[in-house]
């Protein structure tokens, strides 16, 4: 699977959202069309460090694994 442009989400306890409301949210912002995610992919957790803090690490080997030239 393809990861370019994927927004990885942890939505909050009871919330209920669409794919496609949050990409329509990200273009009703504005937002530079090559910023925009074309995928969106919703995760029970995050990873987080100790103090909350988010594990970005943890995300970039899973989500840039085999690519080359990182955005």
């Amino acid at each position: 699977m393809n990861h370019t442009r994927t927004a990885v989400i942890q939505l909050r306890e009871g919330s209920i959202i669409k794919e496609e409301d949050i990409i329509a949210h990200c273009h009703d912002l504005a937002i530079t069309g090559y910023k925009i995610p074309k995928h969106i992919e919703f995760v029970e957790t995050l990873p987080r460090h100790i103090d909350g803090k988010m594990h970005k690490k943890e995300l970039e080997e899973r989500y840039w694994q085999g690519i080359e030239q990182r955005g």
